[in-house]
């Protein structure tokens, strides 16, 4: 079991050996108490409006439900171990819910970046090659890649359980993860595999997904602006011009947002692998190990603040959600601006 011995500095601060004060455990419990109640609530909320709607929604839809729910159970079940362990400044919970939660984290992180690789897939094959969308994104088709990624983050987690590393307290001794300060071949080639497997791959391929997809986006709305100056009049035809302007600068701030968000949550934690992997050893000032992986567990507030709550539609439409005079209707048109602007490029495709 771990534990931490307490000392007496001079000014009657209270000190792990390690040298974290109990103010800094505090802080850390008051920002995870903040992260874990913003991930449940914003992700269950997200999920629960996506609910009203899936049957007759797009794929986003499918997937990001998926997500959300995702958010929300790591959130729920994880959060609590690091709040309790921060509040007695050591993991005294013995090395089986260490394993466990090292699991539930890792799983639902790596779950979280699969499923942003499937939207920007599914964006990149929609645009890009729409003839084959319809044949390449049938529900059977969605159903199957979103269980993938589901089982492919559980298999990748659970290798430690089979020998494969070992999931470890890390940092400031409140939180566990896979040992990323290996000193065996068995942790060294762990530790790249999951770099590779869970950051640079799904990273470059999410890059170059929305990239092409900015692109065919760009000359799909130069086109649709062209091709209708004979058939409209001109004022009618700048309003389309000025729409298609709009709709470029949504996608552009989607799209760079996303990779923001994913960048801010997982490329500490990668850096932290990548010199783990050159040093064997862990850092002298172990808050050094432990602000990335906050960091990256803060990832589950991020997916709905980006493609929900900055969205008023999504706002009425959870307020509608709620009303219980509103609940039997049928609210599958009800779709913010963020849900619409992923769809009309498709259907612009369908009339260029």
């Amino acid at each position: 079991m771990y534990r931490i011995r307490m000392l007496k500095s001079g000014n009657n601060e209270t000190l792990s050996l390690n040298g974290i004060s109990d103010q800094t455990y505090t802080i850390v419990a008051l920002y995870m108490i903040i992260v874990g109640f913003l991930g449940v609530v914003l992700n269950a909320a997200a999920a629960f409006v996506l609910m009203t709607k899936i049957k007759s929604s797009s794929a986003q839809t499918h997937i990001l439900f998926s997500l959300m729910v995702s958010d929300a159970l790591c959130t729920a079940i994880s959060t609590p171990f690091t709040i309790h362990a921060n509040l007695t400044n050591s993991w005294n919970m013995g090395q089986n819910a260490c394993a466990f939660y090292g699991f539930v984290t890792f799983s639902a992180g790596l779950s979280s970046i699969y499923h942003l690789l499937l939207l920007s897939t599914e964006r990149f094959i929609a645009v890009v090659y729409p003839f084959r969308s319809e044949r390449l994104l049938r529900p059977c088709n969605l159903n199957v890649s979103i269980a993938l990624s589901w089982v492919l983050a559980i298999i990748v987690a659970s290798m430690p359980f089979f020998g494969w590393s070992s999931y470890k307290i890390e940092g400031i001794g409140t939180s566990c993860a896979v040992d990323i300060f290996p000193n065996t071949i068995n942790s060294i080639s762990y530790s790249i595999f999951i770099l590779l497997i869970g950051y640079v791959a799904p990273m470059c391929a999410i890059v170059f997904c929305n990239a092409r997809f900015l692109k065919e986006v760009h000359r799909l709305t130069k086109n649709t602006g062209s091709s209708r100056t004979n058939a409209i009049g001109r004022r009618a035809n700048a309003a389309l011009i000025e729409e298609d302007k709009r709709l470029r600068k949504q996608m552009c701030f989607l799209v760079c947002t996303l990779i923001l968000s994913f960048n801010m949550a997982w490329l500490p934690y990668a850096v932290i692998t990548l010199f783990g992997l050159a040093r064997g050893s862990p850092f002298d000032n172990l808050l050094i190990c432990s602000i990335p992986s906050y960091f990256a567990k803060s990832y589950s507030v991020y997916d709905p603040v980006i493609y929900f709550i900055l969205d008023k539609k999504f706002r009425s439409s959870l307020f509608r959600c709620l009303r219980k005079e509103n609940r039997g209707q049928d609210r599958s048109n009800e779709v913010g601006d963020f849900q619409e602007m992923l769809d009309v490029p498709f259907v612009t495709v369908g009339e260029a």
